[in-house]
């Protein structure tokens, strides 16, 4: 009767230590996956860190090229949408994408215009639900590259060094280093002349 038991007893103590183990190795893994987790948020808050200090300021980029005192905003009131596309020197422009979770960068020839928006017949479609269907247009008129607000509703933000102007159906003239925001997405533009 006492080895039974204590056959029984051992039986019962190895099942006891592996629950035990198991129970372990749950924790364990649950520990590690809390653990990625937290990296995977802390690499993304310091992604994002990143870009909106680099929006906030873009003086940190004037020993990349900035000017030191960029022209004041060139507005023209829209009253028509003819443009004069004939005898123009051949301009490139790059578009650099930030938005909350990636950086794409673009290339267009401005021999036509360049529609931007969520619209995804756009020229550069965005995916960004809080910008405006059609946002915004680049485009080149008089030999002169502005950028022109599409959206009846929404304002397109351009910033240029430090300062920030709302464009409202009105065209604005574009020059290399501006950002312009719509909706959560930073468009960084460099403008080329071939």
């Amino acid at each position: 009767m006492q080895i039974l038991l204590s056959k029984n007893a051992i039986a019962i103590y190895e099942i006891l230590i592996i629950l035990l183990l198991v129970i372990i190795l749950v924790r364990q893994s649950k520990k590690n996956k809390d653990m990625q987790e937290r990296k995977r948020i802390r690499k993304e808050k310091l992604r994002n860190a990143q870009l909106e200090e680099r929006l906030k300021n873009p003086e940190i980029d004037i020993e990349q090229g900035w000017p030191a005192n960029p022209n004041p905003f060139d507005v023209q009131y829209v009253h028509s949408a003819n443009i004069d596309t004939n005898a123009m020197p051949r301009f490139q422009v790059e578009i650099e994408v930030h938005t909350e979770t990636s950086v794409q960068r673009y290339l267009f020839d401005l021999d036509q215009e360049i529609t931007i928006g969520r619209d995804e017949r756009s020229v550069l479609p965005l995916k960004d639900p809080t910008a405006a269907r059609r946002g915004c247009s680049i485009l080149m008129k008089n030999q002169v590259v502005y950028v022109k607000n599409e959206s009846t509703v929404n304002a397109v933000c351009i910033q240029r060094g430090k300062n920030k102007k709302l464009i409202q159906n009105q065209m604005v003239k574009l020059q290399s280093r501006d950002i312009l925001t719509i909706g959560k997405t930073a468009l960084h533009v460099s403008i080329y002349e071939n």
